[in-house]
């Protein structure tokens, strides 16, 4: 019954607004506006009493649970929407009915009210108008353009000027000329001002300057009758089905007319204006870019060392995490070179609208109002991105899985088929997780020819980031935040177990000769670190809705993980007693090399003997340098060889 009531209260507001509306018609008052705050306040009033009685209702009532109250909510929430577009349709209708009692009963000055009407109607939101658009079956914002066209020859040579709508009116005499020129002057401000159009009925063409935003010429010939113009601010009253606009800068119409019955073969219209295309800017910060591109050719120069190491070296070593990290380090490595050579549209070499595929002699609408050029490699390639970085974020949480079973768990040895299962994981989850998505993302769009820019950006060739509004539906969420969000999670939780129950645990067995050093300690803590992935929290921070702060971490972030595969070669190669010995053995081939060179002839300069004498001097302390970086022997054969 409540709900019943509430309805039946706001159509009796509508049909008030109605007959109120009526009224103002015969008795000349222009009350509208007023008409349509009082009746949002009633609807605001309504909707408040109910939640007030859903709340606390009168002795004898029902309770109420929480899901009637979500209900009862969202449904009077779903009314005042419905007839927030009704409203517009009524002010609308406002304007055509004033028009049509135009020879009867009303004055100009009703007319100007109607046009000042509508400029405050136009203030209204773009999703207000499509809503109103969809239920108005008597196609109100055609007829009254139609009406305003009509209404704006008819004002002598007078001219309207409100924020949103400007009606310029002239008329003809025997002494006119054959030609009318309208113009329309830039703005500085977000609104229509007075002076803003001009009329010259003396012009013989079109005579443009640097303020000139768009001239149109009539050239009319023997035909003397008056003529009008109108402007809009914007297009809100211009609603089609066919075309969905895309972007949201503002968008002025013009029309003019002629006050004529039939087609004059006479009339002909020149113009001129300065078309304005936007070309999606492809620019970031160079010092970034620089940073990235620096980190990323150290870390790729690193895990390919670091994976030659591991394989080669993998039966002297005889350890059993070789796979993983050697997995870890392959799918890192095709990450960066997808990254250095591929992230980048090739559609930014675009350089004019030559190079786009767009035939100009089919005089067709376009279903939006921006062009994107497919690009399938672009796609292929964040496609690629988007499996290898989520492959090796799951090799990130295999590896802290397998260290809890060794460290925590001491499972020795592990499960019989551990390698294969991990594989199958660590490879294949991925793939699937990309192949939804992408599939998932088509099917959804339909026919569009764009559909791939609902899976990836235009500006790079990565993960398209989804509009505020979009975000609990973007494949974005989704396929890649919320499994990454997820492994972070647990590889942080198993970092801080391994951190405190090995890593700097106290052992009071051991003697103060076999205690592991606080250096070791720390560099075994930072071994772990970058195998697990932490430094990818710092993604979060840049997230953070303030420039200045989104900055400083953008930095920090790309210092910590473009470097990544650079921090993995140092931690768990250079560390290592064989790498060391092996650098070693190359140091001392080295030295006993030059000790073999001949002597330079004797005119060589003597600074050149001392440069060359220093350095072979200190060739053989480096193997004892090298011993300060190795790993304790407690966790080398498990973790961090």
């Amino acid at each position: 019954m409540l709900d019943v009531f509430v309805h039946q209260l706001l159509v009796f507001t509508t049909i008030l607004a109605g007959l109120v509306t009526f009224i103002e018609f015969l008795t000349k008052n222009n009350v509208l506006l007023e008409l349509l705050r009082s009746s949002l306040i009633i609807l605001q009033g309504t909707w408040f009493w109910q939640v007030a009685f859903v709340l606390y209702p009168p002795s004898g009532s029902p309770e109420w649970n929480l899901s009637d109250i979500e209900n009862k909510m969202f449904l009077t929430m779903c009314f005042c929407w419905h007839y927030a577009s009704i409203f517009v349709i009524t002010g609308l209708n406002y304007a055509l009915i004033t028009w049509s009692f135009e020879k009867e009963v009303l004055s100009n000055k009703a007319k100007r009210v109607a046009i000042t009407t509508v400029s405050q109607i136009l203030d209204a939101s773009e999703d207000v108008f499509q809503r109103a658009a969809e239920i108005d079956n008597e196609d109100s914002f055609s007829t009254l353009i139609e009406q305003m066209e009509s209404y704006s020859y008819s004002l002598g040579d007078e001219t309207v000027v409100e924020p949103n709508v400007a009606i310029q009116s002239v008329t003809r005499g025997s002494d006119s000329g054959s030609s009318v020129l309208f113009s329309v002057q830039k703005g500085s401000s977000g609104s229509l001002v007075s002076g803003g159009t001009s009329i010259n009925k003396t012009a013989d063409g079109l005579n443009p300057d640097g303020q000139t935003e768009l001239q149109i010429l009539l050239n009319t010939g023997e035909n003397k009758n008056p003529c009008g113009f109108v402007v809009y601010q914007n297009n809100k009253l211009f609603q089609s089905k066919a075309f969905t606009a895309t972007s949201d800068f503002s968008q002025k119409i013009v029309s003019g007319k002629i006050n004529a019955k039939d087609q004059d073969p006479d009339v002909s219209v020149q113009m001129v204006f300065n078309p304005t295309t936007f070309k999606k800017d492809y620019k970031y910060p160079e010092s970034l870019d620089i940073l990235s591109n620096i980190g990323c050719a150290l870390s790729i120069a690193g895990l390919a060392l670091t994976i030659m190491f591991q394989i080669v070296t993998r039966k002297i070593r005889k350890t059993s995490v070789t796979w993983v990290l050697v997995s870890l380090c392959t799918s890192m490595l095709i990450f960066n070179l997808l990254f250095v050579f591929g992230i980048e549209n090739s559609n930014k070499n675009l350089v004019s609208d030559s190079d786009i595929k767009v035939n100009p002699d089919n005089n067709e609408i376009p279903v939006r109002d921006t062009i994107d050029t497919p690009n399938p490699s672009c796609t292929v390639i964040a496609a690629l991105l988007h499996y290898f970085l989520l492959v090796t974020f799951t090799w990130n949480g295999l590896n802290a899985t397998q260290l809890y079973f060794l460290l925590i768990r001491t499972m020795k040895p592990l499960p019989h088929h551990f390698i294969l299962v991990i594989s199958l994981v660590g490879w294949g989850v991925p793939a699937i997780v990309v192949g939804v998505t992408v599939g998932a993302v088509y099917a959804q769009s339909g026919n569009k020819s764009n559909w791939e820019l609902d899976y990836r950006q235009e500006e790079i060739c990565w993960l398209a980031i989804p509009k505020s509004d979009n975000f609990v539906k973007s494949p974005f969420l989704w396929s890649f935040i919320v499994p990454v969000t997820i492994i972070l999670i647990s590889n942080i939780a198993i970092f801080i177990i391994i951190t405190v129950k090995v890593l700097w645990k106290n052992n009071q067995n051991l003697t103060s000769t076999k205690k592991v050093s606080s250096l070791k300690k720390i560099l075994s803590t930072l071994s772990i670190a970058v195998v697990f992935g932490v430094t990818w929290i710092l993604a979060y921070a840049m997230l953070i809705n303030n420039d200045d702060v989104r900055i400083v971490f953008s930095y920090i972030f790309c210092l910590f993980n473009t470097t990544q595969g650079l921090q993995i070669f140092i931690l768990y190669t250079v560390r290592t007693k064989v790498f060391q010995s092996e650098a070693s053995k190359v140091l001392k081939s080295l030295s006993s090399s030059f000790d073999r060179v001949k002597p330079l002839p004797s005119m060589t300069p003597l600074r050149l003997r001392v440069r060359m004498y220093n350095m072979l001097r200190v060739i053989p302390s480096l193997h004892e340098r090298f011993r300060l970086l190795e790993p304790s022997g407690m966790t080398e054969e498990t973790s961090l060889s």
